[in-house]
């Protein structure tokens, strides 16, 4: 017996908060793989800005900051685990997400990734549409910390300073 109220044969009908608007950082060598990452976060209204090295990655996160960082493992100019340890050390990116995007697919790998401080750790290949739940997953935790400022639930309300 279906319950007339509820639909649940369409998804997009349980959820129907838009996206909140966030600047993404791909740091991939893989052209095709960067290109399908703008092509479909760009689609939920995401803008992302694709390099291909650590040393260009150094780059744009020196000139601005990013909601969140998709970071391949190897990379040339440098390896991107050492690039996410070098960010948890940077003030202006210590709490950004990090979501490893690599084929090192080994339980050692994925340790040491999350360990160096990646928040989420996908292997290729992937689904896109899964990285896109991870995503979302990762910016509504990091956007309900508030980033400083007070926090409330219901009638309880934290002032950090």
């Amino acid at each position: 017996m279906r319950h007339p109220r509820y639909n649940f044969s369409q998804p997009h009908l349980l959820d129907d908060r838009k996206p909140m608007p966030a600047d993404i950082i791909a740091i991939e060598d893989e052209e095709s793989i960067r290109e399908m990452l703008d092509n479909a976060l760009s689609r939920h209204g995401y803008t992302v800005h694709g390099v291909g090295s650590s040393i260009d990655a150094r780059t744009a996160l020196a000139e601005r900051k990013y909601d969140l960082a998709i970071i391949d493992w190897m990379l040339p100019g440098g390896s991107g685990l050492e690039l996410v340890r070098e960010l948890r050390k940077h003030e202006l990116h210590q709490t950004m997400p990090i979501i490893m995007l690599t084929a090192k697919t080994s339980e050692h790998d994925i340790t040491q990734g999350l360990d160096a401080g990646a928040d989420d750790y996908v292997t290729k290949p992937f689904s896109p549409r899964e990285l896109h739940s991870r995503i979302k997953a990762l910016l509504r935790r990091s956007r309900s910390l508030g980033q400083g400022g007070e926090l409330s639930l219901g009638p309880i309300q934290l002032d950090p300073a």
